[in-house]
């Protein structure tokens, strides 16, 4: 005979066909699982049962507490097990952060994404507001002392008088446009310092002739910096067919 507020419960095995574990349940329970991962392995879902967890998703990461309250759960701040610990007292917290910081993303998942992103503007990507504070924390970043080409405050080869003249014809001569991927310097852009810029082939900033100048967006200005050789002869065969976007 049972005591008072006691339950009576039975024991069960497992209803999935590859485990044979023993648990306790109330004998009113509808229970036919050991765990959580027996009862959905194995299980299908439907493509609006996955397309409506997303949105489910896309929604809770709109919204700044949850997403906060998921980077502090990460850090072991909040709930879970790993509250109050850190990485130099326990060492599963310490094998979480590398993992998380040491994970990679494949070729091909690489490849996928910078075909998506290909030639869009931070406007385009995030809207006018995200991209102006996307754009400050870039620019803080590499700022000053933080950029690898500072040289203590003096520029090593600073510009003549002669390019503040020229520059201007140049972006005339092509028409305002990016000489690498036909952006303009629109207005919508220079509020967030996306303008133009008069590129040197040569990298050689007192060499102002028109035939060693082209127009680029402040993104491609920056990018041409690493294979020089390569773009040295990219832009010269340009000029020289005469192949300007316009």
């Amino acid at each position: 005979m049972l005591g008072k507020n006691r339950v009576s419960r039975e024991t069960r095995i497992c209803d999935h066909p590859d485990c044979s574990n023993t648990f306790e349940v109330r004998v009113t329970s509808n229970r036919k699982f050991c765990c959580i991962s027996c009862g959905s392995r194995g299980r299908k879902h439907s493509d609006e049962e996955i397309e409506k967890q997303r949105e489910i998703t896309k929604l809770l990461w709109q919204d700044p507490e949850y997403k906060r309250i998921q980077h502090e759960a990460r850090l072991g701040r909040v709930g879970g097990w790993n509250r109050g610990l850190t990485q130099e007292t326990d060492p599963r917290v310490a094998a979480q952060a590398e993992k998380i910081s040491g994970s990679t993303q494949s070729k091909e998942t690489k490849a996928k994404k910078s075909k998506k992103l290909k030639g869009k503007s931070y406007v385009e990507l995030h809207g006018k507001e995200k991209a102006k504070e996307i754009i400050k924390k870039k620019s803080e970043a590499i700022r000053g002392e933080k950029n690898y080409n500072w040289q203590g405050g003096i520029s090593e080869n600073p510009y003549p008088e002669e390019f503040v003249r020229v520059r201007k014809e140049i972006k005339t001569r092509d028409d305002h446009r990016c000489q690498l991927y036909g952006k303009t310097g629109i207005t919508e852009k220079k509020e967030i310092g996306s303008g133009l810029s008069v590129h040197h082939i040569d990298y050689n900033k007192q060499n102002c002739k028109p035939e060693n100048l082209i127009t680029l967006c402040c993104s491609c200005n920056g990018k041409v910096n690493a294979n020089r050789e390569y773009w040295k002869i990219f832009f010269r065969d340009r000029l020289q067919e005469g192949a300007l976007i316009l």
